[in-house]
């Protein structure tokens, strides 16, 4: 099925040009602190401030994911996309048609830390993959399931090869095996 659904306190908190042309790429946040809260303006526009800059560093390969696979496999197969960050979420995501719920303690990362940014872009690539090949076209039963994660796999090791380098694919290909 693939369709999913949230109720709650969420902002956007940030939201990305493409080359998509009319493609929506917000990105969502919980906002269970905000109706509690009680700080002045200031305060408040500096931790938006600071989000943002979160948000943009932690996300800033997502539209370039988007172009990769849009140019590749076809046009992004929903009408929007939405990124919603959750807090403590008990998986690292959960993936539905257009929409992507992440959980924030290890999507979020600060500029100084490299090695997340990597990781980070190599585990959306998969999840964005997920939106063509397991949400748009899925398997007829179970035992078909193992063509839809190789084409997954595929696209992103497609995507590493082509935007990250030989080098990267080359090392992503011996970690997996």
């Amino acid at each position: 099925s693939g369709v999913g659904f949230s109720l709650g306190f969420f902002y956007n908190a940030y939201t990305f040009d493409t080359t998509l042309g009319d493609l929506p790429l917000n990105v969502l946040k919980q906002d269970v602190e905000v109706a509690s809260l009680n700080v002045d303006d200031n305060e408040e526009d500096g931790h938006v401030e600071d989000l943002q800059e979160l948000i943009y560093n932690s996300f800033m390969t997502l539209p370039k994911i988007l172009e990769f696979y849009s140019n590749t496999y076809g046009t992004y197969p929903f009408n929007s996309l939405n990124i919603v960050l959750v807090k403590d979420l008990y998986v690292d995501y959960l993936s539905f048609q257009g929409i992507i719920f992440l959980n924030e303690n290890k999507f979020l990362y600060p500029v100084t830390k490299l090695e997340s940014m990597i990781d980070n872009t190599i585990l959306l690539a998969q999840i964005i993959a997920e939106q063509w090949f397991g949400l748009n076209i899925t398997c007829g039963s179970m035992e078909d399931l193992w063509i839809v994660l190789g084409i997954q796999g595929y696209m992103t090791l497609k995507f590493i090869k082509d935007v990250m380098g030989n080098n990267e694919y080359q090392y992503r290909l011996k970690k997996y095996t």
